[in-house]
């Protein structure tokens, strides 16, 4: 990285822009430079009225105090009724990387859930000062974005996040004694948070929750059309590109559940594989190999092709026959495959829910994918085990804090769903990991140092994901200037 200056003239007049860029090798040999951090202007010009000024905290009065800052090159200085501040360029130093745009996303979930207003009375503040609250964010960020035991987050995680910056904290909410008492008093709170996650997202994403399914898809089901209007077989219903059949009995109904989607879907899928394991069935055929490798191939092949393996018969040559185009024979079951035909994308369900419509009950039914998918994604992207802990409420409570982080997870993917269905969470989440924030310390002449905490700039598919999810970015962190050494807490 270095700093690169731009020079531009408007009305008149000439102005400086400073910038940390890098550089970036592309196809073909090229080198590119894309910016990292806009610093902004420094004044050039002598005229008064014409000079920008910032304004810089003052981290022990906590007061702003308004500068003029001119590059060290500048030696006629104009009057002003402000100090004046020359930095010395060469000197720019750029400090402590860290994570800053996960982090921020997370605190943007969180803030969406309204969790603050939940917690900080429940939480409050200890006797020495820390807000269990923040503590409580920091570790479902951290299971969010990279996910490990209490102790990684103490010693590595949040001295390499921005999770100071963002909640204005220090490192000591991530003390490792601290971690602890606050999962210790997370779990009395657990049905109150039930209750007001179920609100925030019917009133977020309009959900409801009530489930009540026997799965039986493997069996196939079919009833004549009714003679009579009143007959209590009802069909034809369709929508979305569902058509859907019922049946009802006493106290329960079967339905039938076509859908055109998912018949395409799950038919593409089978020529896809079939074809990959004709195509590698014609080349086992044709290989020099013993009947013993020949084994060891097919299982492989059969272990890729998955349930389109039983479409094909094949024939093995005997246990000391050579495996030759003879011997290793196979053909396409032509009565299973229309068999496999007649049930791709239809699904039979039986239920008790007899006053609700045919179509809510499918929708119903495929909460259970979701479900599914939770247990996957606690176990995988969110990394719920293993779990480091001995006693029996901190294990309670270190899986409250993964489900808290699923929350999150899932309100990511609800926005998804609304404005970006074709990604995924993980996908966003590491998206936005690549946005740092960095120190930018900028010596003065007189001996002080002006210090800059910028994240950089977003690329431009970060953009696009920010206006896609309707997210905007906050403004950058106000300058500190500081006696050159001192520890900015």
């Amino acid at each position: 990285m270095y700093l690169r200056v731009r020079n531009r003239k408007k009305n008149g007049k000439s102005h400086r822009y400073w910038s940390i860029v890098e550089s970036q090798r592309v196809r073909g040999g090229r080198v590119i430079q894309r910016q990292v951090l806009y610093l902004g202007e420094l004044n050039d010009t002598q005229r008064a009225g014409w000079i920008r000024s910032i304004e810089a905290l003052e981290p022990v009065t906590q007061q702003t105090q308004q500068l003029a800052l001119f590059p060290d090159d500048v030696h006629a200085l104009p009057v002003v009724d402000y100090p004046i501040v020359q930095i010395r360029l060469k000197q720019i130093t750029l400090c402590h990387p860290r994570q800053w745009g996960a982090c921020w996303l997370a605190c943007e979930l969180w803030d969406m859930l309204k969790l603050d207003g939940f917690w900080d009375e429940r939480l409050g503040i200890s006797r020495k000062g820390t807000r269990w609250l923040n503590v409580l964010k920091t570790m479902v960020a951290y299971r969010l974005i990279d996910p490990g035991s209490e102790f990684r987050l103490h010693c590595q995680w949040f001295e390499r996040s921005a999770m100071a910056d963002l909640l204005d904290e220090s490192a000591a909410i991530a003390s490792k004694n601290t971690l602890y008492r606050c999962l210790d008093r997370l779990l009395k709170h657990r049905e109150a948070l039930f209750a007001h996650l179920t609100q925030q997202w019917r009133t977020l994403f309009n959900a409801h929750y009530e489930v009540l399914l026997y799965d039986l898809t493997s069996t196939y089901f079919e009833c004549d059309p009714p003679e009579a209007s009143d007959s209590k077989r009802r069909f034809g219903y369709s929508r979305d590109h569902v058509r859907v059949k019922m049946l009802e009995t006493e106290g329960e109904f079967y339905l039938y559940v076509e859908s055109a989607d998912r018949v395409t879907k799950e038919r593409a899928m089978r020529r896809r594989r079939l074809k990959r394991l004709l195509h590698r069935l014609h080349e086992l055929r044709n290989m020099k190999q013993t009947r013993d490798e020949l084994l060891m191939r097919l299982g492989e092949a059969r272990k890729s092709a998955g349930r389109a393996w039983s479409l094909v018969e094949v024939h093995l040559p005997d246990k000391n026959e050579p495996v030759a185009s003879e011997t290793f024979t196979y053909a396409l079951s032509l009565k299973k495959l229309r068999q496999r035909r007649r049930r791709e994308g239809r699904y039979l369900l039986r239920s008790n829910l007899t006053d609700e419509d045919p179509h809510t009950v499918w929708e119903k039914y495929l909460l259970l994918t979701h479900i599914e998918q939770a247990f996957k994604e606690l176990k995988s992207d969110l990394s719920i085990r293993p779990v480091y802990h001995q006693h029996e409420d901190r294990i309670e409570a270190h899986i409250f804090v993964s489900f808290l982080s699923y929350c999150l997870f899932v309100t990511l993917r609800n926005l998804q769903n609304r404005f970006a269905s074709g990604l995924t969470s993980r996908g966003v989440i590491s998206t936005f990991s690549q946005m740092q924030m960095i120190d930018v310390h900028l010596p003065t002449a007189d001996g002080r140092e002006i210090l800059l905490q910028r994240y950089t700039e977003p690329t431009p598919e970060i953009k696009l994901l920010l206006d896609v999810l309707g997210l905007h970015l906050p403004s950058q962190p106000p300058p500190r200037i500081t006696n050159k050494g001192d520890v900015l807490m």
